[in-house]
């Protein structure tokens, strides 16, 4: 039918957006109950969410991409002969 259809999309597109399947779940509950108008402010507020989520992941990941740079900056630069590696010890961990 076509609301099979509907839902098959939205289940779809909701999984390639990386909503979990534990809030997916509530999604689908909410559309198979007939509850469309309810299913809108529910899906605003886990896309909301799930933002906030990709963008504090974001700033990680740019955090890690500087301390790779330093170390490799490190590495390029600081030789020591006979001397122990130090190249980890001054990332900063901030």
């Amino acid at each position: 039918t076509e609301d099979s259809v509907q839902r098959l999309l939205l289940i779809r597109r909701a999984r390639a957006l990386g909503v979990s399947l534990q809030h997916l779940k509530g999604l689908v509950v909410a559309l198979d109950g007939g509850s469309r108008g309810a299913l809108r402010p529910r899906l605003r507020e886990l896309i909301r969410a799930h933002l906030g989520d990709v963008q504090r992941r974001i700033g990680e990941l740019e955090m890690l991409r500087q301390q790779l740079e330093q170390v490799l900056h490190g590495l390029d630069t600081r030789r020591r002969p006979g001397g122990r590696c130090q190249c980890l010890e001054t990332v900063s961990l901030a």
